[in-house]
């Protein structure tokens, strides 16, 4: 689901389709946003095989946030009761992707919690750019400058390839980009 193009992805469907054909004997799970391929109705595709993932439960995503190693000064149940009564979070944490980012997020950073998807996923990528950065700065040694204005220029330069990407015009960037 992630090629852009559509021909593009209706030959990486034959193609895996050979490729499983090929190896019969053998079991695949392929996972995809199922949008794409319901939408172009991929002859290719056995419906009667998927499955879908459910949203987590409060109760899966309670379970989940008491086996996370919180900070001292924060708490599981604490960060559960603000997720659950915040109507914006909890349609977001329903998702085991999304409730990772969000929890890792508040625990590293100064998490705000916010009525707007958009504060809260400027919020993220911040957090895990960041940490990002100051992993790659610990593991290759390199002496840490300012860190904000390259973080801040990450951001920037990943919202225009989001854009891009989903006004049509990805193919163009990822071309330039491979130039």
């Amino acid at each position: 689901d992630e090629i852009v193009n559509v021909d593009d992805r209706l030959e990486f469907s034959k193609l895996l389709l050979e490729f499983i054909n090929t190896y019969s004997e053998c079991n695949y799970i392929i996972t995809s946003r199922t949008q794409v391929y319901e939408s172009e109705r991929f002859e290719n595709i056995r419906i009667e095989n998927t499955v879908y993932l459910s949203p987590l439960s409060k109760e899966q995503i309670r379970e989940f946030l008491s086996k996370w190693s919180f900070p001292k000064d924060k708490s599981d149940t604490q960060f559960f009761h603000r997720l659950i009564n915040t109507v914006q979070l909890e349609n977001v944490v329903s998702n085991p992707l999304l409730l990772t980012m969000v929890t890792h997020t508040y625990c590293k950073s100064d998490f705000v919690f916010s009525q707007s998807k958009t504060h809260l996923y400027e919020q993220c990528c911040k957090c895990l750019l960041e940490n990002w950065e100051e992993q790659k700065s610990r593991l290759k040694r390199f002496k840490r400058f300012t860190l904000l204005p390259n973080v801040q220029i990450k951001i920037e330069l990943l919202s225009q390839l989001a854009y891009e990407i989903y006004s049509g015009n990805g193919n163009n960037i990822c071309e330039s980009t491979a130039r």
